[in-house]
């Protein structure tokens, strides 16, 4: 009889056993399982997201083949910083249309925070009539570069023998966009 409760307890141990260890593998294969289909679906988003991004690169591919030429007169509006030579040219021509004397103060290129591009200050000083000085300043606005008017000051002559009466100094800060 000792030998029969002997052998009870050794198969309910040995079922309890191995329950316990077939309940312990199911669930760490259980979590794995759930791991790997997490993964499968994080992999599928990354996958999706991947696909709509080459599509919309290829839309925007289209779309800047049929703006090229928009783009490149785009970035004629900026002023090359080196050589700003082609602006300096449209200032004197304007001027000399305007009939105005035209000093020029180039400042160097910076970059400003919060603003999207590089930019250059010129500092122009202009001697003449003010309708003259309002059309050189229509023409500046109407200029093939993206310039902002900074700061104005007028100084009218005090009757001088040398000026005429109306006669005065402009200064104009503008600030450009360069490239």
């Amino acid at each position: 009889m000792i030998l029969q409760y002997k052998k009870i307890i050794i198969y309910v141990g040995g079922t309890v056993i191995l329950l316990s260890m077939t309940v312990f593998i199911l669930y760490y294969l259980g979590q794995g399982i759930v791991e790997d289909y997490q993964t499968l679906l994080m992999t599928k988003k990354e996958t999706a997201r991947i696909t709509k991004d080459i599509e919309n690169i290829a839309e925007f591919e289209n779309i800047a083949l049929s703006y090229e030429s928009e783009f490149v007169s785009f970035e004629d509006i900026f002023i090359n910083p080196d050589i700003p030579i082609p602006f300096i040219e449209f200032l004197e021509r304007a001027s000399q249309a305007s009939s105005l004397e035209l000093r020029i103060l180039a400042h160097d290129p910076n970059k400003i925070e919060g603003d999207p591009w590089p930019s250059m200050d010129f500092q122009l000083t202009l001697e003449g009539f003010y309708p003259s000085f309002i059309e050189f300043v229509e023409k500046l606005e109407a200029a093939p570069y993206l310039v902002e008017l900074r700061n104005l000051s007028i100084r009218k002559f005090k009757s001088r023998t040398d000026k005429p009466a109306g006669h005065g100094e402009f200064t104009l800060l503008v600030r450009t966009f360069v490239k």
